[in-house]
């Protein structure tokens, strides 16, 4: 069996280095999805399985995860990660901004299992790691 590479230790933004990313010229999306992983403290693949109906204003329920390998689907691991998060007024502000921009369906209608974050993943990341190192090469989000 080969050897697993070695845990790399996790890097906590502070509060003031999060304003600072949020500020950075990113789209609404990405300031969301930032917001997602700053303030509510989702995973990336919790981030990227988020439904419309799964954000409520005062709560995130996370019901799935997206698989970064095969892009499948899958339940949380936990009782506890499948737990609503708060929605703090900072997020609800990014979130909503993000909503008001979403695509509708046929009717006018936002369509509830519709997901959240259409493009996410590598070019997420490698969106915000380019603005990051542009403005500060200290700021890096999500690897």
């Amino acid at each position: 069996m080969p050897d697993a590479r070695d845990a790399r230790e996790t890097y906590a933004y502070s509060l003031d280095e999060i304003l600072r990313m949020l500020r950075l010229p990113l789209d609404v999306s990405t300031k969301a999805a930032i917001g997602c992983a700053a303030f509510a403290g989702l995973c990336e693949s919790e981030i990227a399985g988020l439904q419309r109906a799964d954000y409520a204003d005062s709560e995130i329920r996370v019901s799935r995860s997206i698989d970064r390998v095969d892009g499948i689907a899958n339940r949380p691991k936990t009782l506890k990660s499948a737990a609503p998060v708060p929605v703090i007024p900072t997020l609800k502000r990014l979130l909503d901004a993000h909503k008001a921009t979403a695509s509708l369906g046929p009717d006018g209608e936002a369509l509830p299992d519709a997901p959240i974050f259409r493009a996410f993943g590598r070019r997420l990341r490698t969106s915000i790691n380019w603005h990051c190192e542009s403005s500060d090469p200290r700021l890096k989000l999500l690897g």
